[in-house]
């Protein structure tokens, strides 16, 4: 809707198609393309595709060759390569596209920070993440490098194809400092070492210590980070994270929509069948309250900026107090709010077309909402 054309590139594509047949993320996302494409409103959408993987690549052309390589819609291409080599030539010769990079490594150690901020400073119109982190095995290297014993961390059920283990160096230090983008993992790790002696939940603990740094740190680059801890069995720990980050309040809103809604979906695939893969948070209603909601709203509306968008405003609550909810939900308190003479909602168009008093909550071009919190 940008009027831009958007580059998507997965950058550890893999086959294309899993061993079992299921369909892997370059199918899913060329499926997808089509669609959206059919359904979008835009008036030249464009959507290049690009996947690169150093041992599959002629797998994945087998597997993907029912969708051809240059049509109406946009092109695909399968680069056979390194996804640290073949990055920045690609983006460098997309200036002013929407790009978004899909990011699924096998292990975390081409999950380099440089890049990314190399990556941004490209002249992109917007620039987004996705990451799958594998955040116990950035503590598992962390905890190698600085000679730190972890095996009280119970990971029998992660798959990583990849370990990422380090042998204790400087120079194993200097490629965690990498992958952090800083050392602040180095002070995670000795209280992990510290504490894990009398609390057998330290390892978990230092996870969440260190996601949530990596998190600030992505902060200082991206407006906008999203963290999606995912569980692959029915313990209550997260094994993984996904991570989203953007520049753009939309493109984090429209994120962190689809992560509730797949969340929901997953919690009824789990009461339905079983199933062990579930996303950690679970959005079932019985359990996040509407109430809650609204009490986070409330305390978020507390430092709104005066004349904030509302989209601003939905963007900055997922960031900084996770995504527990839908924009939806939080207009629904918000709208609480106004009736209860907390807020002020301006909106503009301020009447529809028939003279109505405008009641919108979903920004565009043509539809502006303003939030301002009311002196007391």
């Amino acid at each position: 809707m940008t009027g831009r054309p958007i580059f998507y590139v997965d950058c550890f594509a893999g086959k294309g198609r899993f061993d079992d047949g299921n369909e892997g993320s370059p199918r899913i996302a060329l499926k997808i393309r089509k669609e959206k494409i059919d359904v979008s409103h835009a008036r030249d959408p464009r959507i290049d595709m690009c996947f690169i993987d150093l041992h599959y690549a002629d797998d994945l052309s087998v597997n993907t060759q029912d969708y051809s390589l240059r049509t109406t819609i946009g092109d695909k291409q399968i680069i056979s390569g390194r996804y640290e080599n073949e990055i920045l030539p690609l983006l460098q010769k997309r200036p002013n596209q929407n790009i978004f990079l899909y990011i699924d490594p096998y292990g975390i150690d081409a999950l380099d920070f440089d890049l990314f901020e190399r990556s941004l400073e490209c002249g992109h119109n917007t620039f987004e993440m996705l990451i799958n982190m594998n955040s116990f095995g950035f503590l598992r290297a962390g905890c190698s490098a600085l000679r730190v014993p972890c095996d009280e961390i119970d990971v029998s059920d992660m798959v990583e194809f990849a370990p990422s283990e380090f042998e204790p160096s400087e120079a194993s230090i200097r490629n965690v400092n990498r992958i952090a983008g800083g050392d602040y993992w180095q002070e995670i790790v000795r209280w992990y070492q510290k504490e894990k002696t009398h609390d057998p939940d330290a390892g978990y603990k230092a996870e969440a210590k260190l996601s949530h740094a990596y998190k600030m740190r992505l902060r200082t680059k991206f407006k906008y980070v999203l963290d999606l801890p995912i569980k692959i069995s029915a313990s209550a720990h997260p094994k993984y994270r996904m991570i989203h980050v953007t520049n753009h309040q939309d493109g984090c809103n429209l994120m962190a929509n689809n992560m509730v809604k797949r969340k929901e979906e997953l919690v009824i695939d789990f009461h339905n069948h079983r199933q062990l893969q579930l996303f950690e948070t679970d959005l079932d209603n019985n359990i996040i309250q509407d109430s809650d909601i609204y009490d986070q709203v409330k305390e978020a509306v507390s430092e709104l900026r005066s004349g904030d968008q509302v989209s601003l405003f939905t963007a900055r609550f997922f960031t900084e107090r996770g995504v527990f909810c839908s924009t939806g939900q939080i207009h629904k308190a918000l709208m609480k709010m106004e009736k209860q003479g907390l807020i002020e909602v301006v909106r503009n168009p301020s009447h529809t077309e028939t003279g109505r008093e405008s009641s919108f909550w979903e920004e565009d071009g043509k539809h502006h909402v303003t939030l301002r919190r009311k002196a007391r």
